[in-house]
């Protein structure tokens, strides 16, 4: 068993295709709020104010959604699955009891909560002009 093995409790294993949606922009946050990228590949996309769209892609040992989880109940992104992948979802009750027995599920949500404010940061001063 390796280390991060412990943290996969209080949620579920599922499988998406590639080009299969996870979530959309604008949606509700509901029962599975926070992913982590067991294996495969995930693109994360934001639509920017010009209604283009700002894509980044995610790979193994990642988390998202977690910050639409903690910060409001609407999807500030789309996500979907580039290749087939394998994805653990909690809902943010079971992930909250997740991260509380498994330091190494903590490290992993700071570390992809500090790249994705780094995302929005970004995206927030190409909305206001300043890049």
């Amino acid at each position: 068993m390796d280390n991060s093995t412990g943290f996969f409790s209080y949620g579920e294993e599922l499988t998406f295709e590639p080009g299969k949606v996870i979530y959309n922009e604008g949606e509700i946050v509901e029962s599975k709020s926070v992913y982590y990228i067991k294996a495969g590949f995930v693109k994360v996309s934001y639509k920017l104010k010009n209604n283009s769209i700002f894509s980044h892609y995610l790979p193994s040992n990642t988390i998202f959604g977690i910050f639409d989880s903690i910060s409001s109940n609407i999807r500030l992104s789309s996500a979907m699955s580039v290749e087939k992948s394998y994805i653990y979802a909690w809902d943010s009750k079971g992930f909250d009891l997740a991260a509380q027995i498994s330091w190494e599920l903590a490290e992993t949500s700071l570390r992809s909560l500090t790249h994705n404010l780094r995302i929005l940061n970004a995206l927030y001063a190409e909305r206001v002009g300043i890049l």
